[in-house]
């Protein structure tokens, strides 16, 4: 009995000190997972002001700088808009003759036709047309500088513009312009046909044109039609003029063209057809 007593303590013995065993492994394996949870649950410091990249002084460097920039591009917006303002004006303005106009003749020797005279350029520098000296005058200069009359066999002067009274007249001018059928800028009366005639038909139609028993009229002159482009009055296409391009083939031959959207007139020689017609007067 003693010795069962002595092999019970003993078994007893050995299985506490199993358990002892088994509960410093089990401390063991717990250790680091507790450590991990406490760091995680750790508080993360903050970055105080100084430690930033971003700090005051340097958000107001930043809008210091943005300030200037934002300055500069209002500067060249306004610049570039005063930039198209001036473009867009610029065929507003009428040149005071064609050797100004044409920018390719500033250069050449040739000299140019001379300058418009109120009634308009005449066709060339003799008051002669291409048919030759015995033919029928157009657009010839008479000494006090009008354009557009043609002289009888006894030399009188007939202006042929089939008008009665000033009064009346004016009435039936008002009239074609409240129809539509006529437009004026200042004192120039506009007649755009829309035929696409060559020079010489085109030059006959507007000398028989008549509109409300308003006649007398004539082709433009290049800086009348470059007037009326800059107006806005023109519509699309090219439009003949009764102004010679003296450098151009035997300098009687060709004439001035205005287009829209075309900077500088175009010399075109008078038999050409399909350029449209717009008769003027200014009387």
């Amino acid at each position: 009995e003693e010795d069962d007593e002595e092999d019970d303590g003993r078994a007893e013995g050995e299985e506490a000190d199993e358990a002892r065993d088994d509960a410093d492994d089990d401390a063991a394996v717990d250790a680091p997972q507790n450590a991990g949870v406490r760091r995680i649950s750790e508080p993360v410091p903050r970055m105080s002001a100084a430690d930033s990249d971003v700090g005051p002084a340097a958000a107001r460097s930043r809008k210091r700088t943005l300030v200037p920039l934002l300055a500069l591009a209002f500067l060249a917006a306004l610049v570039a808009a005063a930039v198209f303002d001036f473009r867009g004006r610029e065929d507003q303005h009428v040149a005071p003759g064609v050797g100004a106009q044409v920018e390719d003749d500033a250069a050449s020797p040739t000299p140019t036709s001379p300058p418009p005279t109120s009634g308009g350029e005449v066709e060339a520098q003799d008051g002669t047309t291409d048919e030759g000296a015995d033919g029928p005058v157009e657009d010839r200069a008479t000494e006090d500088g009008e354009t557009g009359v043609e002289r009888g066999s006894d030399g009188a002067g007939e202006t042929g513009d089939g008008t009665g009274d000033g009064a009346g007249e004016a009435e039936r001018i008002v009239a074609a312009i409240a129809a539509g059928e006529l437009r004026a800028l200042d004192l120039l009366l506009i007649l755009e046909l829309g035929e696409e005639l060559s020079w010489r038909q085109a030059s006959d139609r507007c000398r028989t044109a008549n509109v409300h028993d308003v006649s007398g009229f004539r082709l433009p002159a290049l800086a009348e039609l470059r007037s009326i482009r800059g107006a806005r009055m023109l519509g699309s296409g090219r439009y003949w003029t009764s102004t010679l391009a003296v450098n151009e083939g035997d300098g009687n031959d060709h004439v001035y063209v205005v287009g829209v959207g075309r900077r500088n007139p175009e010399a075109v020689a008078k038999d050409t057809a399909e350029i449209t017609v717009l008769c003027v007067r200014d009387r």
